[in-house]
């Protein structure tokens, strides 16, 4: 039986441990690879198209303000310059912004038990007059269960659950923005 010395053990020891440090770093560069590859990008960075970088934003019910300072916010994280209404550039028009609140259950004593908010948005995309995006609207809900003992906890968790439903639709009004194409670059490739 050989015995190897001390230093020989930790020469071999770390010819082992080296194929492993390089297989964990090709896994790792692999899969981001392959997540770069197919499109993945992480949650809350949307890319809007070149023609949508700066545009203006119109909020016509100037009482919910909250719901278009959620979307202002996210347009400049997108990187889009927020500019004051000028005519060349194209407009999102954030319409009605309401919320319905309704019972979906009830309890034993006939009292609601769980309550359904549901935040409902309307916005449309212009340009120089041209509708690019017709009057669409967005939806979000959530229920919450109703306890008539601390109203003042349930009111407070309502106005947390529209502050929540407001993050939701202004992510679904970005994706929606998102996936619109460059007006410009399409009637470049139409044109005669």
């Amino acid at each position: 039986m050989l015995f190897a010395s001390p230093a020989r053990q930790a020469s071999i020891g770390n010819r082992r441990a080296l194929p492993m440090r390089h297989l964990g770093i090709f896994v790792l560069l692999t899969s981001l690879l392959i997540s770069a590859g197919c499109g993945f990008r992480p949650r809350g960075n949307i890319v809007l198209p070149d023609g949508l970088r700066a545009m203006n934003l119109v909020c016509t019910q100037a009482m919910d303000s909250n719901f278009c300072d959620v979307v202002d916010r996210q347009l400049s994280e997108a990187g889009v310059t927020i500019a004051e209404d000028s005519d060349r550039l194209p407009t999102l028009t954030i319409g009605e912004v309401r919320t319905e609140r309704r019972a979906v259950s009830i309890s034993n004593n006939a009292i609601a038990a769980e309550f359904q908010v549901v935040r409902l948005v309307n916005f449309s995309l212009t340009d120089l007059g041209a509708t690019l995006i017709p009057q669409t609207q967005l939806a979000q809900s959530q229920v919450y269960r109703y306890d008539e003992l601390s109203v003042l906890g349930k009111e407070k968790e309502e106005e947390q659950i529209i502050e929540d439903l407001d993050q939701q639709l202004s992510a679904e009004l970005m994706l929606r923005l998102s996936l619109y194409s460059d007006r410009n670059a399409i009637l470049q490739i139409f044109a005669p």
